[in-house]
């Protein structure tokens, strides 16, 4: 049998709701296309009571009568739009759910004088918005676990009541008295959104019901305004979304009942928890409420107390204006994340990690003069001892002429090639794992030199190089990078006995570039730095083996380098600083060992050795940084990084070649690494003598 439409023909996706034959009672009516719709009549009444969507978002379009029987109309969709205008001219109307967390919008009207129009959750939450002129005239029931959002308009001359656990929202206008039992009024499509609420009656707000507002700027706020009289139950709480443009003595009519307001709310909530409360007065006829800043310190940890005191002392100022209004517009969880980013710790890392490329460039002159005392000269040393301990003074003082073998070791004469000529390439990585701020560093450089011998003991040389670093801190998209240059000179002695010390001092010009993930945006900034640096290091060569082919090397030495970073302002991001000038002092001691062993082949030496050692520190483990806001407002404020500690652990390996009499090579890792940093040195040298 083809079932009977008295109205209209369904076309497509359009579906009109009107009455069916008895024999469609249970059964399924596919429309033209894909769409499959459950249709279920209710009894011989040739009505329909449920409707199932298929799956997915659907459209229904055209209208519908609902005539004297009670109908509901069920949508199981994740969302559904209908267009249609419903006339409920029967004993009532439910609209329903099958799952939870649908959407379904009404942009037609429902009219008509039918009796109740209920909307209700079948399963979890359901959320129903009017957008549409609805005039009916019955009364609206709203069911727990219900959202019935009215962005249009609702003329039912009926009350509206919500249940308990249900909702009521908006920025439309009712056209009767509203009652909440225990239920939730929120001024707005939702608790984030700013509008106004407007009932043409009476609002009766029951015992322990919410209200909801939306505060973005003292002219820009959520509302309820009834033209009636408003009248707060018992246990009433007040819940208060701050935005971006609150800020402390900001007041704000949230509730206006132009008969009356009576009743006063139990509790005021702020939603977000975080440094803003708020202060409610009643003048009979609203209800107004007044921001009050409190202090951001209690919001943040240890390490950014002083950043949130700063920030405290330029309440009132305005040029923090829009920083502290963003900041009052955070949950309480994420301005423990804004301080971090608005806090410059994470350039205390830059300083160690100067420091560090600074101990590779040193190291590099280290290796260069352990090459000279080795004999990189153009002459080989290998087989020659400086001094006997038998050969006579006497024979010394006179300059006699001494063979070598039975057992007589020579001095060893001045070599002919005086100068020499190094480059070495470095290449340095690590990483620092503090408990504020992490950060990895790598980098690379050269350093060129020349060295003369003066005697047979002593080389003096000048050095020049360039480094090139970056730091990538804990922070995503944080970095630092520095160009350097550097020069001095070096120096070293080795008397007859085998005893040595070597010497160094320096200079460097530095340029930092820094793109910080600062709040708000990314704060950018560039500056330069001077560093001094010096070093002298003693040891001893214990010669030992058949062929006095191992060498032990007890070492001990100094070395002091100063860094001074000029001060600079950061452009960009909401926070921007601007940093204090910054010294750091490094004065470490390094007590360690060389273990070397000479292989002699056929044309060449190779010299492969291994390092260890303990440094410490006796100045700065950890750096400051001393800033304020660019804009100039609130104090400043100083953080300090993390502690690195004043001890570490140094080792190394390494291989020295002697190719020719005027060539000779170098190649060696070190590091460098206690429980919070590691750092490691590659570095390959050449030089040639001449």
């Amino acid at each position: 049998m083809k079932p009977h439409f008295p109205h209209r023909l369904a076309l497509a996706a359009t579906l009109f709701l009107g009455t069916l034959s008895a024999s469609l009672q249970a059964q399924t009516l596919t429309l033209p296309g894909s769409s499959t719709y459950s249709v279920t009549t209710s009894g011989g009444n040739n009505f329909i009571t449920s409707v199932t969507s298929p799956a997915g978002t659907t459209a229904l379009s055209a209208y519908g009568t609902i005539a004297t029987a009670a109908v509901t109309l069920r949508f199981d969709n994740t969302s559904t739009t209908l267009s249609q205008n419903f006339v409920n001219t029967g004993s009532g109307v439910t609209f329903n759910t099958g799952s939870n967390g649908t959407v379904t919008t009404f942009n037609g009207n429902i009219s008509g004088a039918g009796s109740v129009v209920e909307f209700k959750s079948g399963s979890g939450l359901a959320t129903y918005i009017l957008n549409g002129a609805n005039t009916y005239t019955g009364p609206t029931d709203v069911r727990t676990n219900v959202i019935l959002e009215v962005d249009g308009s609702l003329s039912a001359t009926s009350s509206v009541t919500v249940d308990t656990g249900g909702t009521l929202r908006g920025t439309g206008s009712i056209t009767s008295d509203v009652t909440l039992g225990s239920g939730t009024i929120i001024s707005g499509g939702s608790d984030t959104a700013r509008g106004t609420l407007t009932i043409n009656g009476n609002l009766t707000l029951g015992s322990n019901s919410s209200t909801y507002f939306r505060l973005d700027s003292a002219s820009s706020y959520s509302q309820v305004h009834s033209t009636g009289t408003v009248t707060i139950g018992t246990g009433n709480t007040l819940n208060l979304t701050p935005g971006a443009g609150v800020l402390n003595g900001n007041t704000f009519t949230v509730v206006q009942g132009d008969t009356a307001v009576t009743g006063t709310y139990a509790r005021v909530a702020n939603t977000l928890n975080n440094a803003l409360s708020f202060t409610v007065s009643y003048t009979g006829t609203t209800v107004v409420v007044t921001a009050v800043q409190n202090s951001f310190t209690g919001y943040v940890p240890a390490p950014y107390k002083d950043v949130a005191k700063a920030i405290d002392s330029a309440v009132g100022d305005s040029r923090a204006t829009t920083l502290i209004g963003s900041l009052n517009s955070l949950s309480a969880s994420d301005l423990s994340t804004a301080f971090a980013l608005i806090s410059p710790v994470a350039q205390t890392t830059v300083v160690p990690t100067s420091l560090s490329v600074s101990r590779a460039a040193i190291g590099t002159l280290h290796d260069r003069m352990d090459n000279i005392r080795a004999g990189s000269t153009g002459l080989s040393l290998s087989q020659i001892n400086l001094i006997d301990q038998n050969l006579p003074a006497s024979a010394l003082l006179a300059g006699t002429d001494l063979s070598v073998g039975q057992g007589v070791k020579v001095l060893a004469p001045t070599p002919k090639n005086k100068w020499g000529f190094f480059a070495a390439t470095t290449g340095n990585f690590g990483d620092v794992d503090g408990q504020t701020t992490s950060s990895t560093y790598h980098g690379a450089g050269f350093t060129t030199g020349v060295d003369y011998r003066l005697d047979r003991a002593f080389t003096l040389g000048f050095a020049t190089g360039y480094d090139y670093s970056k730091t990538d801190f804990g922070q995503s998209g944080s970095s630092s990078t520095v160009n350097t240059i550097r020069f001095g000179p070096y120096a070293t002695w080795k008397d007859q006995s085998g005893d040595w010390v070597d010497g160094l001092v320096g200079g460097a010009f530095h340029w930092f570039d820094s793109d910080r993930q600062g709040y708000g945006g990314t704060a950018k900034s560039n500056t330069a730095g001077l560093e001094f640096d010096s070093g002298v290091k003693y040891g001893h060569d214990f010669k030992i083996g058949d062929n006095r082919e191992w060498t032990l090397t007890p070492t001990f030495g100094f070395d002091y380098i100063r860094l001074a970073i000029d001060g600079y302002s950061e452009t960009g991001s909401l926070a921007p600083l601007t940093v204090q000038d910054q010294t750091a002092n490094s004065f470490r001691s390094n007590l360690g060992g060389i273990v070397a062993r000479e292989f002699r082949l056929k044309g060449f030496n190779l010299t492969p050795y291994l390092t260890a050692g303990w440094s410490h520190e006796y100045l700065d483990a950890s750096q400051a940084v001393t800033a304020r806001l660019a804009s100039g407002a609130g104090t400043a404020f100083t953080v300090t990084g993390d502690n690195l500690g004043h001890d570490s652990a140094t080792y190394g390996i390494g291989l020295r070649s002697t190719l020719t009499d005027t060539v000779s090579a170098n190649v060696s890792y070190s590091g460098e690494a206690n429980d919070r940093y590691q750092d490691n040195s590659l570095n390959a040298s050449i030089r040639v003598a001449f």
